[in-house]
């Protein structure tokens, strides 16, 4: 019997800071869609109205998210990839910050589509980076980080 030993090759600095700092990035955003769920009966009551209108902020937050994806592609292409992402985290902060301070319930629905949509473009960009970042040959390692 023979075994190949493999040498262990660490990955490059800049390539861990990258994975890290992408992935703290993307944290909210993929707990975000569900959050919501926990508070229903609170916003109901804060907002006097039914769980079928709060559903409407937990289902339009999904909705643009999948509205998002495919835009993603083309803004990655048309524009900078880091660029896109940077500006998505901070329109994903600025908007949950606005839905945090939503004193109506029309007004919390529009700025949860609006969380929803930066943080469709914030995923995909997110592993879209990685791979970039990484190369073929430490793809494995990066993606065991995330």
């Amino acid at each position: 019997m023979s075994f190949i030993i493999q040498k262990q090759v660490k990955l490059p600095c800049q390539t861990m800071v990258t994975a890290w700092t992408i992935m703290l990035a993307a944290i909210a955003p993929m707990l975000d869609a569900t959050m919501i769920n926990i508070a229903v009966k609170q916003l109901t009551q804060d907002f006097s109205t039914t769980i079928g209108m709060i559903q409407w902020a937990m289902t339009g937050y999904i909705l643009a998210l999948a509205l998002a994806v495919p835009i993603s592609g083309w803004l990655m292409l048309r524009f900078d990839g880091k660029k896109v992402l940077i500006l998505s985290v901070l329109a994903f902060g600025l908007t949950s910050v606005l839905v945090g301070f939503s004193w109506k319930i029309s007004l919390f629905i529009f700025f949860r589509l609006l969380q929803g949509f930066s943080a469709g473009i914030i995923t995909p960009l997110m592993s879209t980076i990685l791979v970039k970042t990484a190369g073929p040959e430490n793809i494995g390692k990066v993606i065991a980080i995330v």
